[in-house]
């Protein structure tokens, strides 16, 4: 009897590096039934992303396209033709590039594929030009008009990139940026230890962060959050776990602020979980957000998380441990932080009695998703 063939989904990215998007596409790689599922993608990065080698391992095929710029446009398509005549088994498109969406869906669409867009950020604060601003509309409006299925990690973020009506419809749904509750629960050993190894005494006070160093992560507000509140806790550090294009920027405004040496930075790790247990607070100031994943894992590692009103507050997964606060006011961003030195580090029990975001229930819940679709639309035709 002939092995049935995995079906197989195509995931556009713009790199295979450690950002929100990619780590959550490999959460569900990780565990999905790759007998039954395979997960191939695009990249616009030609260099090899840090999920790539994983990818290969697990069975997955890495194509490359150039990013699309306007005046490259007949490069791009003859691009995306060659990967539909060599990617014949993979009949479903699920893109995560807007920007380019209408282009690449459209091809999708003329070469006989489901098209899905996936909403990962509301990005309706971005600060780029007017111009940019107006094209990148544009742009969606297409990717709206052509997809067939519509998913986005939070009501914002879906609103944002499709509109309320496509979001009320029965054309979109919740896609979880879930994780795995086991890996992310607190273990004091590791707190022990690490601490130790960075020279942290059990008493320093620790305020994390996880995040590409991106504008929309506004490190620039927490380097100076932290110079008012270090001024008051000469004991306390701030943990910047991540790495990006605005690095040299903020190790410049460290030292301006003379805060260097009370500064921890990791750069991009494998293991961010065993950084959250040293942690005392997260603090998480984004100018906007779609769902970050990583205030999911702080939850569930039993933090306190002190966030901007840009983050959704879809979010906070055990009450009374998140705090939303304005840009605008620093002075309570500043009482929220000796508040949690007061209230120290929660039990996660009540995050790890909420299951939306559990790894094995979302996968589940994928797997009947690419199921359904490949019948419904007869991609095995």
């Amino acid at each position: 009897m002939e092995k049935t063939k995995p079906i197989r989904i195509l995931h556009v990215l713009n790199s295979l590096n450690r950002g929100g998007a990619e780590t959550m596409l490999m959460n569900y790689y990780r565990k999905i039934d790759r007998r039954r599922f395979q997960f191939d993608f695009v990249v616009h990065d030609p260099h090899p992303g840090d999920y790539a080698a994983e990818v290969s391992q697990l069975g997955g095929h890495i194509y490359y396209v150039p990013k699309f710029k306007g005046y490259n446009v007949f490069a791009c398509i003859q691009a995306w033709q060659r990967i539909f005549r060599e990617a014949q088994n993979d009949r479903i498109v699920q893109g995560h590039m807007p920007s380019t969406a209408g282009l690449y869906l459209l091809l999708a669409r003329l070469n006989g594929r489901l098209t899905i867009v996936h909403a990962h950020s509301d990005d309706r604060a971005n600060e780029d030009s007017l111009g940019r601003r107006m094209a990148r509309r544009i742009l969606y409006a297409l990717a709206r008009r052509i997809a067939q299925r519509f998913y986005g990690c939070s009501k914002r973020a879906g609103e944002a990139r499709y509109g309320k009506k496509i979001v009320e419809s029965e054309a979109f749904s919740l896609w979880r940026n879930a994780i795995d509750y086991k890996r992310f629960a607190f273990r004091r050993e590791v707190r022990d230890s690490l601490r130790s190894k960075l020279g942290l005494s059990a008493g320093t006070f620790v305020i994390g962060h996880v995040g590409r160093f991106t504008w929309a992560k506004n490190h620039e507000f927490l380097l100076n959050l932290f110079t008012e509140f270090h001024k008051n806790h000469p004991d306390s550090r701030l943990l910047l776990v991540g790495d990006g294009e605005l690095r040299s920027k903020l190790e410049q405004q460290m030292q301006d602020l003379h805060i260097r040496e009370s500064v921890i930075m990791t750069g991009a790790v494998d293991n961010v979980e065993d950084y959250m247990t040293i942690m005392d607070v997260f603090v998480f100031p984004s100018h906007y957000e779609g769902l970050p994943t990583v205030n999911i894992e702080a939850q569930v590692n039993g933090l306190r998380c002190i966030v901007s009103t840009g983050v959704p507050e879809e979010v906070c997964i055990a009450s009374g441990q998140v705090a939303f606060l304005p840009l605008t006011d620093k002075s309570r961003w500043l009482s929220e932080l000796e508040k949690s030195m007061v209230i120290g580090r929660t039990s996660s029990t009540m995050a790890l009695q909420n299951r939306d975001y559990d790894i094995v229930q979302a996968v589940k819940w994928a797997e009947s998703e690419y199921q359904r679709l490949y019948r419904g639309y007869n991609l095995g035709e």
